[in-house]
């Protein structure tokens, strides 16, 4: 039985011609671009765990001015109770990270697995396919609640601390040691939380197709990788951010937020989609919105995979060489692209 797919698409040459050359990417461009996008992973977790190692750090200088000062007439036991609490707050913040980041290739998992599947499949029509659409991206609304007071919480840490070092910073046991660790640790969480990209990346995030998946890795990726994806995506709109690039204002982003938020990208791609399958008529469209999405797909793999790092690193396991699980997905990604030129 031949496959019908909610997109009709009679098929053409050069059609034909843009999705035989996504399933070659895989291989090269999007294997180099995915590699970078662990690394960066790795890089973001990294930065967290020494975040980490300086809280512990500041407990124990503490902790020992204490045994020093012991029975002397002074406030470290107020001081380290403060820290003691910022500490728990902080183990309990990056606990919640690490299970946004488990449960994010879960999603992406169902994603590419089952919703895919379905939307790709000969079953139901075109708008049954829309409005099971539109139910799964109000489910995935609702997941969002967490990823936000996750990060709500994570960003609260830097005004505690800020608070710890204000109320302190006149006490004689507040020793400048203790100050200097407090400073890089608000330094470190606002270049995760609060970073400018370059005028050349944002004025890509404010013209790419798919504001999902695709802003998400360009967000975290050096700007070299970034430029690489936009344009292997873009193709001939490249041409249009050159002449925004001086007008872009490059607006602060939380590229933790960023990262760990599957569920707004796939919102954000799925309304995306729904717009493009309207606007791209003509064979030739359907045959570039056909590569884009191949792109996509891959993308959400290899989100996945840095996903998978990142939670890895957080948890102090060294991460595995990033496959996209097993290649089934990479797999899956390739026939889906396939069955696609089958139906032209």
């Amino acid at each position: 039985m031949s496959v019908q797919y909610s997109v009709p698409h009679r098929g053409s040459k050069s059609s034909n011609a843009v999705v035989k050359l996504v399933l070659q990417r895989p291989n090269k461009q999007l294997k180099s671009i995915q590699k970078q996008l662990c690394a960066s992973a790795k890089d973001l977790a990294s930065q967290l765990s020494k975040i980490s190692t300086l809280v512990d750090e500041v407990q124990l200088q503490l902790l020992r001015e204490g045994e020093r000062t012991r029975g002397e007439e002074n406030d470290v036991s107020e001081m380290q109770k403060d820290w003691r609490a910022i500490s728990k707050l902080h183990t309990t913040y990056l606990k919640d990270l690490r299970t946004m980041a488990v449960s994010g290739p879960v999603t992406i998992d169902d994603f590419l697995c089952e919703f895919t599947d379905y939307m790709c499949s000969a079953s139901d029509t075109i708008e049954m396919k829309r409005e099971e659409a539109q139910k799964y991206s109000n489910h995935l609304l609702s997941e969002t609640k967490q990823t936000n007071d996750g990060m709500r919480n994570f960003i609260s840490l830097a005004q505690n601390v800020r608070g710890f070092r204000a109320c302190w910073a006149d006490s004689n046991s507040y020793s400048i040691s203790v100050d200097s660790k407090c400073a890089s640790i608000i330094e470190k969480l606002e270049s995760i939380t609060n970073v400018r990209p370059s005028n050349d990346v944002a004025a890509m995030l404010d013209n790419v197709s798919f504001p999902g998946v695709e802003s998400a890795s360009m967000t975290i990726l050096p700007s070299q990788y970034a430029t690489q994806l936009y344009k292997l995506l873009e193709g001939e709109r490249t041409s249009k951010v050159e002449t925004l690039r001086k007008q872009s204002d490059a607006t602060p982003v939380n590229v933790l937020s960023v990262f760990l938020g599957v569920c707004l990208m796939l919102i954000k791609d799925l309304n995306a989609v729904d717009e493009a399958i309207q606007c791209h008529t003509g064979n030739r469209q359907l045959g570039v919105l056909k590569a884009k999405l191949g792109i996509v797909y891959s993308s959400y793999s290899s989100m996945s995979d840095a996903l998978k790092v990142f939670s890895r690193v957080l948890a102090g396991v060294t991460p595995n060489d990033s496959k996209s699980r097993d290649g089934k997905p990479m797999e899956r990604f390739k026939k889906w692209c396939i069955l696609l030129l089958k139906r032209d």
